[in-house]
């Protein structure tokens, strides 16, 4: 029994614990409590200089209360992984200070704080003509039509709105698959542009197309 309950929880933290640290994990429900466990754990020791300390009752790991609150957690934000892991990011970063002790996981739960992470994200992603594009949206753009950068300015939403009032104005003499007519289509599967328009003003969400 030992050696099993040794060996259980060595796998969880040599290997599970490590699973946030590729992005691809993130999207996998069978990887969610332990990228969520694991990156609460890196943004600890990275805040305080110190390992979190579990304290085993179990020889299953997820039996744990630290288990039991990520599922927690990853309720209040109706199963999004991905804006968990934001949220934590977000609450080392900005929400606490090194005068904070933080003696348990269960303590990222509190109500009060999760509410004052959303209205922050609310307010961070409603977009201005001066905002960024988005990371993932310029990477698109580098890999796919690297010739957009030495056609065009492109990096904040204004630059986005210029391009697309050429696009308009010069629609019918360009071709379907020119690199200005893809950076346009990729920018509205993004949610920077809708109905035609440059979405500022509102918060923007990545649609599925």
């Amino acid at each position: 029994m030992c050696g099993d309950k040794d060996l259980t929880w060595k796998k969880f933290y040599e290997e599970y614990l490590q699973l946030f640290k590729a992005k691809e994990n993130w999207d996998e429900p069978k990887n969610y409590v332990s990228c969520i466990i694991g990156m609460f754990c890196h943004m600890y020791k990275e805040h305080y200089n110190v390992d979190y300390t579990f304290v085993p009752k179990s020889p299953n790991p997820y039996s744990s209360k630290e288990c039991r609150d990520a599922w927690a957690l990853l309720a209040a934000f109706d199963g999004n992984a991905s804006e968990a892991r934001k949220y934590i990011y977000w609450l080392f970063k900005k929400a606490i200070n090194k005068t904070t002790a933080i003696t348990h996981f269960g303590y990222i739960n509190a109500p009060g704080i999760i509410r004052k992470y959303k209205l922050y994200s609310a307010k961070k992603n409603v977009l201005t003509r001066s905002s960024k594009l988005p990371d993932e949206f310029i990477i698109w753009c580098k890999s796919t039509i690297p010739e957009i950068f030495t056609k065009c300015a492109l990096d904040t939403m204004n630059d986005l709105g210029a391009l697309l009032s050429y696009v308009a104005h010069y629609n019918q003499a360009m071709k379907e698959d020119c690199a200005e007519k893809q950076a346009i289509c990729k920018a509205e599967s993004f949610g920077l542009i809708r109905e035609g328009k440059l979405n500022i003003g509102e918060s923007h969400e990545k649609s599925d197309r």
